[in-house]
């Protein structure tokens, strides 16, 4: 990711890119508001939502200007615009966040930060309340890790593997996040590889700035990619790092071992030049190999770099 100025622009594109759903859900139809902070009494959205408007700039490295009336402005909407914490979030020197999970209702959004500590925000985009669950694993680290809530000013004690949260419609939860574990391992499988089964339209093709410097793409109107011989020591639900490009948010069928598939939407990585990685669960199994396949469906996939599984669910 840039740095937190990133004068290419880069950054800011792919952010606003990725941040628009989470943006649209939370302003009930108003039109776009730049890069202003609207939290006062007057604009019509949930406590909950005005946090998530709060949260979304802080991570994203917006400037923070405010277009509320501040003599009408109420005491939770100050508490918003005035926390030290969230504040220091936007003008530290971690680059802005990115997606590390598919753009579903239920997302994770994570910057590393200098100090080897994450900024970690939750979002729930649906009309009802839900679980939203940030896995260390998809943050590149395994073990336990400290986790403090940076709007209410609370350590929220270890955590092992995971933290889930329960939100309220378009609400969010921002932490700090600081790993106590070791180093994730994974076993990284290339699309482009012999031992993968392309069908369809799937073709490979030429990408300098995948791992392998190819990638899997046309993967639309029933285009698939089967990565063939995925092995782990133990049964489980495995969070599957995917390597993808993509110019514009674009959902895939995710399934394995010939069994039910998951539709997720992966974000845009800003152009089709550009790898970024998200985690999807996918439940293996240890007896054999396992078979993870990518499937266009109807529509058109993302194109695919690499996968990288996990040591352990």
């Amino acid at each position: 990711m840039p740095g937190p100025r990133d004068e290419s622009g880069q950054g800011a594109r792919h952010a606003e890119r990725s941040r628009r759903p989470v943006r649209q859900r939370c302003r009930r139809g108003r039109p776009a508001e730049g890069h202003r902070r609207h939290n006062g009494e007057t604009d019509g959205l949930t406590k909950a939502e005005r946090q998530s408007y709060a949260t979304l700039w802080a991570i994203a490295k917006s400037p923070l200007h405010t277009g509320d009336d501040l003599i009408r402005l109420d005491s939770y909407g100050l508490s918003l615009l005035t926390n030290r914490e969230v504040i220091a979030v936007n003008q530290g020197a971690t680059p802005p966040a990115r997606p590390v999970t598919p753009s579903d209702p239920q997302q994770v959004w994570t910057a590393r930060n200098p100090d080897g500590s994450h900024t970690v925000a939750l979002f729930n985009l649906a009309d009802r309340p839900a679980s939203v669950t940030a896995h260390w694993a998809s943050l590149g680290f395994t073990g336990t890790a400290a986790v403090r809530d940076l709007w209410k000013h609370r350590n929220l004690g270890t955590h092992k593997s995971r933290i889930t949260e329960p939100l309220p419609a378009h609400g969010s939860r921002l932490f700090t996040v600081t790993p106590r574990g070791g180093a994730l391992t994974t076993t990284g499988h290339e699309a482009e590889s012999a031992d993968n089964t392309l069908s369809g339209n799937a073709t490979t093709s030429a990408c300098p700035a995948c791992s392998g410097g190819e990638k899997v793409g046309d993967l639309h109107l029933g285009g698939k990619l089967t990565f063939e011989k995925v092995v782990v020591d133990r049964p489980g639900t495995y969070q599957v790092q995917v390597a993808h490009v993509s110019g514009d948010a674009r959902p895939v069928e995710v399934s394995a071992n010939g069994g039910p598939a998951t539709s997720h939407t992966f974000p845009s990585t800003g152009d089709w030049s550009t790898v970024e990685t998200v985690g999807v669960p996918v439940t293996l199994r240890a007896a054999g190999t396992n078979t993870i396949t990518f499937d266009s469906g109807s529509g058109h996939a993302p194109d695919i770099d690499r996968i990288d599984v996990p040591k352990s669910p």
